[in-house]
């Protein structure tokens, strides 16, 4: 049986002196954990002051990156979890966030890539704070929450992105630029007709069919027809009592009794007094000549003045 450094083996004195078996120490087995030699055959695995005997035993573990170590009371390999496992091992291991040595797969919230792993925990400091969740100086909403942090806005305090400031509408929705979508702004009540605008961001506000006395001819005139007629249906052009509704997107339905329906100038004159509608000039003056004879629309012919 081999011997360690420094062991020896007593078995007896020269000159036929004996000793007694009590006063023979029995070295042959004995582990000296931390010694500086490995003796496989006491069944140690390694040495703490023989590196090179537990070095590298992480590689063939889940965690092939971290290093292992020497227990100093048993001589035995520590390559375990606890052993191997680091930040910077390649591996985002239990209590990790993230680690060092391997790709961030972790996005800000609003989807951008800024996130970085700082000692396996994520940094979310440099993302954008619009779509973070909270409410950050110079936004005047945050779009990345259920409807908390995104409160109806009147249009009127927001900044227009034309030459005239909003008069009407109510903002509802966030957009991801942390402000408000303007797609239900207006200039509804300052009296004049508005065509369709187009915002920065291509939304589009819708034109208005009316504002205060002002309306487009075309929708007026359906709208008169089927007041006066039941349908849009026909060729005849009426006029009649109307008024803008709230939004300028539509008119406000006269009152049965109230209607004021009359045809217009340039329609062929009622054909005798039981006709229904009369010539709108009738009825802005009582006195006037309500038709002459010239040429209109259908030729030669009695119209409307």
């Amino acid at each position: 049986m081999g011997l360690r450094p420094g062991h020896v083996r007593v078995a007896g004195l020269a000159l036929g002196v004996s000793l007694g078996a009590a006063c023979v120490p029995n070295l042959d087995n004995a582990i000296a954990c931390g010694d500086g030699y490995v003796d496989k055959e006491a069944g140690e695995a390694c040495d703490p002051l023989v590196p090179a005997s537990y070095e590298g035993a992480c590689r063939d573990t889940p965690w092939p990156m971290g290093t292992a170590s020497c227990d100093p009371q048993t001589c035995q390999i520590r390559n375990g979890f606890e052993d191997c496992a680091a930040c910077g091992d390649g591996k985002v291991d239990e209590g990790e966030e993230c680690d060092d040595g391997a790709p961030v797969l972790v996005t800000c919230p609003d989807g951008s890539p800024q996130v970085v792993c700082q000692d396996c925990r994520l940094r979310y400091d440099l993302c954008p704070t619009c779509g973070n969740g909270v409410l950050d100086e110079g936004e005047e909403c945050e779009w990345n929450v259920s409807g908390d942090l995104v409160f109806p806005a009147a249009c009127t305090e927001l900044e227009s992105p034309f030459a005239k400031p909003y008069t009407s509408g109510v903002a509802t929705r966030c957009g991801k630029d942390c402000r408000y979508v303007q797609n239900t702004c207006g200039f509804c009540g300052d009296g004049e007709l508005d065509q369709m605008w187009v915002l920065p961001d291509n939304v589009v506000l819708l034109p208005e069919v009316c504002d205060g006395e002002a309306a487009d001819p075309a929708e007026l005139e359906a709208f008169c027809r089927k007041v006066c007629t039941g349908t849009v249906l026909g060729s005849a052009v009426f006029e009649c009592n109307w008024a803008c509704n709230a939004s300028c997107s539509g008119f406000v339905e006269p009152p049965p009794d109230d209607e004021g329906c009359c045809l217009a100038r340039d329609e062929p004159c009622p054909l005798g007094p039981n006709d229904p509608y009369p010539c709108c000039i009738e009825l802005e003056d009582p006195q006037a000549e309500a038709c002459s004879e010239r040429f209109g629309p259908l030729g030669l012919g009695w119209y409307c003045n």
